[in-house]
């Protein structure tokens, strides 16, 4: 039998040390210790924004829309930091 695919995604350390080894490479200590906490800090964030979405007084429409705009400015950020704008 097979494991759920839940159990198969990473938990956030590993994200966060996935990130570290590919994005971070050569950073000082210090460094290292401030883009962890904003890594889990925007983990938090995305977290209350999508908890939000369980609340009875928003509708699935309105989640979806919730998340849709979430992906989108996720999306937009990432292509500046490609880019170098951002």
């Amino acid at each position: 039998m097979s494991k759920p695919a839940a159990a198969t995604l990473p938990t956030l350390e590993q994200a966060w040390l996935s990130w570290r080894n590919t994005v971070m490479s050569g950073a000082s200590d210090s460094q290292l210790i401030e883009s962890k906490r904003a890594f889990f800090a925007g983990v938090l964030s995305l977290m209350t924004l999508t908890k939000r979405i369980g609340e009875p007084d928003i509708s699935e429409d309105e989640g979806v829309f919730i998340l849709e705009r979430i992906d989108r400015e996720i999306t937009v950020f990432f292509a500046k930091v490609q880019s170098g704008h951002a």
